[in-house]
């Protein structure tokens, strides 16, 4: 089956509406999220770095998306994040990291709690076909969830390649899990992550995207686009192609299209609204910095 993912380009500074644009042409969250559904909202905040710096989710983008959930009057909604390997050791803690990207901000407008991932309580999940952590921890915030929304900036990445819609769920795990998924191979700790754990839909910031090594604001890429989908592979196979790499060279995605049922290429992908064509561009990848 063809999953369907929009591009829309954003104008004037209409966060709000490209949000609504792209995840109304996208199939929307109405059938998703019920009155009883327990809501997570999950930027990538994986740095200290602002706003518009194409290094984290731009707080726009997590506000624009917390609206339209909000609007649809759930149980409840929280924005949640653990911030990278090393954060919240005494050196740098994700409320930093919320409060400078103006996260903190819009929640506390919206009257939405925001929740540390890394201090919260660990699940246990087993993974019953294991290729690097037949267990993996889990914030319990995201395993008694309802609804997972990732809300991603588009990224190269150091050590996988891409970093896009399903690569942001690794924040999901505690601090000392992320440490352990390295460890292990992190190539093979995120099949393992995604063979339990996958977000519910997906809606990425590529308003400005990142390129090589993340460097502000030399490696900042200008695209001024929403995208939006409910099967994250699909999503992250049209990132991928919007910075011009090769879907193949990132390990988790090619793997992943090797399941039964899943997308297969970007050829099993509905992209609706702007094309790839008018848009991709051709990313440094981190390897070759």
């Amino acid at each position: 089956m063809r999953q369907k993912v929009s591009i829309v380009k954003l104008q004037n500074c209409d966060f709000q509406g490209a949000v609504l644009r792209a995840v109304e042409s996208a199939g929307g969250f109405s059938s998703l999220i019920k009155s009883d559904s327990r809501v997570v909202i999950k930027p990538n905040l994986a740095r200290r770095e602002v706003s518009g710096s194409g290094a984290i989710t731009d707080a726009r983008v997590t506000e624009a998306v917390t609206k339209l959930v909000l609007d649809l009057n759930p149980a409840s909604v929280v924005i949640a994040e653990g911030t990278a390997v090393g954060y919240d050791d005494g050196a740098l803690g994700t409320r930093e990291v919320f409060d400078l990207s103006g996260t903190s901000a819009i929640a506390g407008r919206l009257g939405v709690p925001c929740v540390y991932l890394n201090s919260d309580d660990a699940v246990p999940v087993e993974v019953p076909e294991p290729r690097a952590m037949d267990r993996i921890l889990v914030a319990r915030t995201i395993m008694e969830s309802d609804v997972v929304i990732s809300v991603p900036v588009l990224k190269t990445h150091p050590r996988v390649n891409a970093t896009i819609a399903l690569k942001n769920m690794f924040g999901t795990l505690p601090g000392t899990e992320k440490r352990a998924a390295h460890m292990l191979g992190i190539n093979d700790s995120l099949i393992d992550l995604f063979s339990v754990l996958r977000p519910h839909y997906s809606v990425v910031d590529a308003t400005v995207a990142s390129e090589g090594t993340w460097r502000v604001p030399q490696d900042a890429r200008m695209l001024g686009l929403i995208l939006a989908g409910a099967d994250a592979l699909a999503v992250d196979l049209v990132g991928c192609a919007l910075m011009g790499l090769d879907p193949d060279s990132v390990l988790y995605l090619r793997h992943m299209t090797q399941w039964p049922g899943q997308v297969r290429g970007i050829r099993d992908v509905e992209v609706v609204g702007e094309s790839i064509r008018e848009h991709a561009e051709r990313f440094i990848p981190a390897f070759d910095v």
